[in-house]
């Protein structure tokens, strides 16, 4: 372990010369530093008149990881305790989320697979295929039940009907084709962009489609049979994601400029202002009430969620050790379910609204924030010093079952205080 004038403590593998984790930051030029006995705790010292106490080995990433075989590619509720999978290698079915196993006959494609969509009312799900194929299946069976023609290009997204009778795929090359289950038949004709497109999604009425193409817009299209243009939003980047809330009266969109937006599907005007992310914002997705939206991107490591009126966050950030390509929740929205790029599912556990919040919240949102209300209600800083105690008050008190704990304990760790000062 090295002290250093640039106020940090850091440790270091004494074989390899390298150092291990981000180091660890004082107010001031740290002076001294000595390990514990067992080498798990490390005590340091320095001009900023304290001494600190700080854990050689980083806490444990919060968020249950769902011990799934392959690179995750879609997922989705059936129930509570059951969610439909679909991975990268071929493999597709139901799985049990307190059992830790498929639960129902697992399909194998013949093609890997590259993108799925589930339709819980009717027990069915679709594959898309590396081969340009989509195929059909029963979900308690394991039995193919129909397949379309192979198409040219890679299928971007695919969406069931709201009756679950067809499906709609969109071709990256910027084509949208609806398909007859389980005949496999095309119904209509084709919507075309001029561009390629990336998002899709089905109204709940079924009456209306919406897409997300890279010529910067959202278009909306009737879906009730000659796919007619309704009306196209303009964005500032390519559109990555898109979601409808529950009764279709809004429209949720995830841009490349970092953003994400609530519309008006009846006056196509942008509700309130827009929820920013570090990078692109390729995840959103509205829980079964609407009153919430969970907001995530590729390069965001944070999922977070939102009062879709007056736009707080509900609960805190959700971090993950990389980007998010996916997000899904179960109908109350007490179990949220996350995909990071490496295709690696997490679930987190969320207190409803009638559960009781951890007694420390207030005191972690000044540790982490460095703003409180005063008795006027007015924000005041709070000195740095008495962070650090808050800090050290909330990681030796009792701990409580709760996912924040987990949650507080991952951001009070040596990178993220060098990053929050």
């Amino acid at each position: 372990v090295s002290t250093s004038r640039d106020k940090t403590v850091r440790l270091w593998d004494a074989k390899t010369c390298q150092q291990i984790g981000a180091p660890m930051l004082h107010d001031d030029v740290s002076l001294c530093a000595i390990f514990s006995p067992d080498s798990k705790t490390i005590l340091s010292g320095g001009w900023d008149n304290a001494a600190y106490l700080w854990e050689t080995a980083e806490p444990a990433w919060p968020g249950e990881i769902i011990p799934i075989s392959g690179e995750v590619v879609s997922i989705a509720f059936d129930r509570d305790d059951q969610v439909f999978v679909a991975t990268r290698d071929g493999k597709a079915g139901l799985w049990s989320l307190s059992q830790k196993r498929f639960v129902t006959a697992v399909i194998h494609s013949p093609a890997e697979i590259s993108g799925a969509a589930f339709h819980a009312a009717t027990g069915q799900f679709a594959v898309a295929t590396a081969d340009g194929v989509v195929r059909f299946w029963n979900a308690a069976s394991g039995a193919e039940i129909g397949k379309t023609r192979a198409e040219d290009g890679a299928i971007a997204a695919l969406a069931f009907s709201a009756d679950g009778h067809s499906v709609f795929v969109a071709y990256l090359r910027g084509a949208v084709l609806h398909w007859k289950i389980p005949e496999g038949t095309q119904i209509g004709k084709a919507i075309v962009h001029s561009e390629k497109m990336d998002a899709l999604a089905v109204a709940p009425s079924g009456n209306q489609l919406a897409t997300g193409c890279r010529d910067d817009y959202m278009y909306r299209w009737d879906a009730t049979g000659e796919n007619t243009l309704l009306n196209k939003i303009r964005h500032t980047n390519p559109v990555q994601a898109i979601s409808y809330s529950p009764d279709g009266a809004f429209i949720a969109t995830g841009c490349d400029d970092h953003t994400a937006r609530i519309w008006s599907i009846d006056s196509g005007e942008q509700q309130g202002e827009p929820f920013v992310l570090d990078g692109r914002a390729t995840a959103v997705r509205y829980t079964a009430g609407g009153n919430s939206l969970l907001v995530g991107g590729v390069e965001d490591t944070e999922v977070s969620c939102y009062d879709t009126k007056t736009h707080d966050g509900l609960f805190l950030p959700l971090p993950h050790p990389e980007g998010v390509s996916q997000i899904t929740s179960n109908a109350s929205g007490s179990l949220v379910i996350t995909v990071t790029n490496d295709g690696v599912a997490r679930l987190w556990r969320i207190p409803t609204a009638s559960g009781t919040l951890p007694n420390w919240l207030a005191d972690y949102l000044r540790a982490v924030g460095g703003l409180s209300f005063s008795a006027g209600q007015q924000l005041a800083q709070v000195p740095t010093r008495d962070r650090l105690a808050l800090r050290a008050k909330l990681l030796s008190a009792k701990r409580e079952p709760s996912v924040w704990e987990s949650v507080m304990t991952w951001s009070f760790r040596p990178r993220a205080r060098k990053e929050q000062e």
